[in-house]
């Protein structure tokens, strides 16, 4: 059985998305597939369902000196 039967977008989504964030080759060694198919259809249920997939902010400038200064 195919990747795509196996895990929907939503799933997908659940898995890779905080707080979970589990890494290609966890997924893949999950459903017995290697990371860079893991990888091929995940690219392709963000180029579908984009609204799923939490896209990570960079900090600001301010940010990041203000943790540094903490330290």
């Amino acid at each position: 059985m195919s990747l795509k039967k196996k895990i929907s977008p939503a799933k997908m989504a659940e898995m890779v998305n905080p707080p979970n964030n589990m890494s290609l080759s966890k997924i893949g060694a999950m459903y017995n597939v290697s990371r860079q198919r893991v990888h091929q259809v995940l690219k392709e249920y963000k180029e579908r369902e984009p609204e799923l997939f939490i896209k990570p902010e960079d900090p600001s400038k301010e940010e990041i000196k203000n943790l540094l200064d903490k330290n």
